[in-house]
Order: structure tokens, then sequence, then C-alpha cells
């Protein structure tokens, strides 16, 4: 099967989950990202790492939270949030975000890309 491509750009490789401890949280590279892992693991939470390449190259970064089931992304700056679902995040807002930030969820494989920001 080949890979999605993404409007503006090819899918890139995703890398093996690593678990973040408080003492590894620094592998997390985008601030905003690293306090959501904070706040996971001061509530306890297993916190693992997934990174990603999205389009042009660009680090993603997503974080999973057991047991709660919840997830959040970030290729910097904005954090998507919401359920994981052992491969993909279901964002609060209805997107489907795999671990490079391609969405597929129904709306944004109509436009052919990921076209939407959840802060809209």
């Amino acid at each position: 099967m080949a890979a999605k491509t993404k409007k503006g750009g090819a899918q890139g490789a995703t890398t093996s989950p690593v678990e973040v401890t408080a003492q590894s949280l620094a592998l997390v590279q985008f601030e905003p990202l690293r306090a959501e892992g904070s706040a996971a693991l001061t509530r306890g939470e297993t916190v693992t790492l997934r990174t990603g390449s999205g389009e042009g190259g660009s680090r993603v970064e997503t974080l999973v939270f057991a047991p709660s089931g919840k997830a959040a992304q970030s290729l910097g700056t904005y954090v998507h949030r919401g359920d994981w679902n052992g491969d993909r995040l279901l964002t609060d807002k209805g997107h489907l975000l795999d671990a490079d930030g391609a969405c597929f969820c129904r709306d944004c494989e109509t436009a052919g890309g990921y076209t939407l920001d959840d802060d809209e």
C-alpha cells in the first residue's frame, strides 16, 4: 500500500515509540508538548513519545498517555489534543491525525489533504 500523500508533501518515516519519564522529558523538543507530558506524568500516566516527519521534513511529535488513552500532537507551537486509537489521534475537533501529522478525517480527505486548523 502506498503512503498517503499530504497536500504539499509526502508522508515521512515514523520512529518507534519511546517511553518518556521525568528524567527523559527533554526528549520532547516542543515546549508546549513537553508541558503536556509533564502534567501527564504528574497524574501518574505512562507517557510515550512518537516522532514523525511532516510536510517539508518538519518534526512532528505525538505523546500518548496511558491508561487514559489520550494523546497530544505538535509541530512546534500549537498542540492538538484528543483520544489515541492505537495508530492515530482523534482530535477534539474531529480530525484524525497520524504520527506524521497527516489528517484522515472525511473533511480533509475530501479536500485532498489536511487543510483545517483545530483552532478554527
